[in-house]
């Protein structure tokens, strides 16, 4: 049987970096200084085998999706009475309190191992276009990293996450 996929929310500040870096220290004596806060909030999914698709398609099983929430804020109460008619597949479950910590395989290193690769590929991007190029830092920042390149990043290193 497939293994049991998982989904979790987290913030991505896609043009946040170190704060003892270089680049904050340049970033800071510029006028009108502001640190640099671009955030993306990702929904990560997968499941450990990465078969998901692949074995419902093989047993002629119809599509069934269990959400599970924790109870954090954003998930409002009730939500399955506003899910369209087209994704009634989707049924939702609602954790008691401090049990996602247990439950949460996202939690267990997935979204972390994700954004220590996303923070690598940017910064070997950034570096290969300072040293090959006569672009500031700050440049590179302000002007040739943009929201499409993010997520040409995330995309990337999302398919490098293994198992």
């Amino acid at each position: 049987m497939a293994s049991s996929p998982n989904c979790d929310e987290t913030s991505l500040f896609w043009k946040k970096i170190p704060r003892r870096t270089f680049i904050t220290a340049e970033e800071k004596r510029l006028p009108g200084h502001k640190h640099m806060k671009n955030r993306l909030t990702l929904a990560l999914y997968a499941n450990a085998s990465s078969d998901f698709k692949k074995y419902f398609a093989e047993k002629n099983l119809p599509l069934k999706c269990l959400l599970v929430l924790d109870n954090a804020p954003g998930h409002p109460p009730g939500l399955e009475e506003d899910i369209l008619d087209e994704f009634m597949f989707i049924k939702a479950l609602y954790l008691p309190p401090n049990t996602t910590p247990l439950l949460q395989l996202m939690d267990q290193q997935v979204i972390s191992n994700f954004k220590k690769l996303y923070t690598k590929h940017l910064f070997k991007k950034c570096f290969d276009i300072t040293d090959n190029t006569n672009f500031t830092l700050w440049e590179f920042w302000k002007g040739h990293s943009n929201i499409v390149h993010c997520f040409k990043i995330i995309d990337d290193e999302w398919h490098g996450v293994t198992r």
